[in-house]
């Protein structure tokens, strides 16, 4: 996944290729 994990920020997860909220969902 890019970006790797770590780079997206606390409240943040990967989701493909962004960084999404880690309350939504990885569509």
């Amino acid at each position: 996944c890019t970006p790797p994990d770590g780079a997206c920020g606390f409240h943040y997860h990967c989701c493909s290729k962004f960084c999404i909220t880690v309350s939504s969902t990885c569509n």
